[in-house]
């Protein structure tokens, strides 16, 4: 989570044609989870959604610790020390949350917002409405 997700960024001699939907069947899975952009000019959200523009939450943040081969305890036995993601965990973790309390019967979408002039770094990790999804934060 953090980045923007670039296909050209995949490993590997592969298009876009060939990995969107391999994406897509994770997603159907509960294994990703895509949080698209939007100008959030206004309610609904998701009208002004760029499909190309978006970022992913993994399954689970202790899964994706186990795999990047990341310590926990050591972020709280020594806080000194700096894990290049641990921003983007944190982030991810908040995602998932929302997603966790979010009402089941209905579709869960998480947006969020970043100022796509160059050079600027404005940017908002969530975006929600004041609907019921989301009283609970």
């Amino acid at each position: 989570m953090g980045h923007q997700f670039k296909y050209s960024e995949i490993h590997g001699e592969y298009r876009k044609r060939e990995l969107a939907p391999a994406l897509d069947l994770l997603g159907n899975a509960n294994i990703v989870h895509k949080v698209h952009h939007s100008a959030g000019n206004g309610l609904p959200l998701g009208a002004e959604v760029n499909p190309e523009w978006f970022k992913v939450i993994f399954l689970d943040v202790a899964l994706n610790q186990a795999m990047l081969g990341l310590n926990p305890a050591t972020w709280f036995l020594d806080p000194q020390i700096e894990f290049v993601n641990r921003g983007q965990m944190v982030e991810a973790f908040i995602g998932q949350e929302l997603l966790c309390y979010s009402m089941p019967s209905r579709r869960n979408d998480l947006y969020f917002w970043k100022r796509d002039k160059r050079g600027s770094e404005a940017e908002l990790d969530y975006l929600g409405s004041a609907d019921k999804r989301f009283r609970s934060f």
